[in-house]
């Protein structure tokens, strides 16, 4: 699989919207996170996408990346740091933004023989968060056998709360209609029409995008900047749907009224860069030792940084030099992970974008997602599934239900 990557990394963040209420809810979303969170700068996530992204064997890497003059100082040196993760990155000091520039680069790809799938990420800050390598081995294989088939696949990698509910077969209305061809305890696949620039697609899916769409003179720094121009017709794609979590945006998704606590945002470990991470264990806790200011950010109402020992994500593992296991309780352990999983998964129905429940998702996740109890393993994770929710996002998601059986009675 190819890796390429567009972006520009600033510390500007861009409102989309003057309507009052959006920019009242993006300054909250910002104080929320700062709260919690000791923010680092934009380089540094960039870096820290980067060097989880490092795990995954390229077959080529290409990165566009502009920096804003505030970081432009630092233009070797990120360079230097690329090419000490990647083997022979093809590496430009610039961000493609215009229609011509994005047709030299994509025909560069379509060169490229032997290989006809790419990691296709026009942001800084998703990073790569499995903790082994065998499952996207299965969703690169399937895709291979779908572009067999169909000329258009993908699989959607990232925003997986908000993604996974577009498995549910009953769900209300979507704004991106979608049929749902295949389910398996690994995956779903569906076929729609839309994409985003967190994605791996085939080649066929760029060609369309940037080379037989004639859009000239518009600024283009995403993929879907273009459909989102009404005279383009977005043709109909075949999609993966992980049933687990791949990649998750470093500051998760609060800009889609995903609260904090049931996707925590990912942090830099102290000593991350230097390979000196120190993990420790204890009661209620699974973290890096002095990682934030907020001592007490580790509250279990903001956080599922707890996770049993085999489920250390990768970007983590192969940069750790000491653990400290202070907490005996595995069960403790594998229950709170468990937990936190089946309430991501959950919190698209508690902002009215599905009708999922603990529940009705465990079939999904228990296969591939849920760690396994050493004894008394069904009725261990059955007792989390009753007790995921609180009795808050219980009675949220009565409430939501019971709104649309009384609109569906009107």
């Amino acid at each position: 699989m190819i890796l390429f990557i567009n972006t520009f990394i600033t510390e500007k963040r861009f409102v989309k919207s003057d309507d009052p209420r959006f920019v009242d809810q993006r300054k909250m979303n910002q104080i929320n996170y700062k709260y919690f969170y000791s923010q680092p700068s934009r380089l540094d996530i960039f870096k820290f996408t980067l060097s989880s992204l490092s795990e995954i064997q390229w077959s080529k890497v290409i990165i566009y990346c502009e920096l804003d003059e505030d970081f432009q100082h630092y233009q070797k040196e990120l360079n230097n740091y690329i090419k000490s993760l990647f083997k022979e990155p093809e590496i430009s000091n610039f961000r493609l933004s215009d229609h011509q520039s994005w047709k030299i680069a994509i025909n560069k790809i379509l060169k490229i023989k032997n290989d006809n799938l790419i990691w296709f990420l026009c942001e800084d800050d998703h990073v790569f968060v499995d903790w082994e390598l065998n499952y996207l081995k299965k969703i690169e294989n399937e895709l291979n056998k779908l572009q067999l088939k169909h000329k258009y696949v993908s699989c959607y990698f990232s925003h997986w709360p908000e993604i996974f509910s577009l498995i549910e077969k009953k769900s209300k209305k979507l704004r991106y209609p979608r049929k749902i061809l295949q389910q398996n305890k690994y995956y779903t696949i569906i076929k729609w029409n839309n994409n985003d620039g967190v994605s791996i697609y085939n080649k066929n899916i760029l060609k369309n995008i940037f080379i037989d769409n004639k859009i000239e003179g518009k600024i283009i720094r995403i993929d879907d900047e273009i459909y989102r121009d009404k005279s383009v017709k977005v043709p109909d794609m075949i999609t993966i749907i992980p049933h687990k979590e791949v990649v998750r945006h470093f500051e998760a998704y609060l800009h889609v009224n995903i609260r904090i606590y049931w996707c925590h945002p990912l942090f830099i470990p102290k000593g991350y860069f230097q390979n000196k991470v120190k993990l420790c264990s204890n009661f209620n806790k699974f973290s890096t030792k002095d990682l934030l200011s907020k001592k007490n950010m580790f509250d279990k109402n903001f956080n599922n940084l707890i996770f049993p020992n085999n489920r250390i994500p990768l970007y983590l593992k192969n940069r750790m030099n000491t653990i400290t296991d202070i907490n005996k309780n595995k069960n403790f352990i594998t229950s709170y992970y468990n937990k936190n999983i089946l309430r991501m998964a959950c919190s698209s129905s508690l902002i009215r974008r599905s009708n999922f429940n603990p529940v009705s998702v465990y079939k999904f996740l228990e296969p591939m997602f849920l760690q396994k109890y050493d004894r008394f393993n069904k009725i261990l994770l059955f007792r989390d599934v009753l007790f995921a929710w609180t009795i808050r996002e219980v009675i949220l998601y009565l409430y939501h239900i019971l709104k649309r059986l009384q609109k569906s009675f009107l």
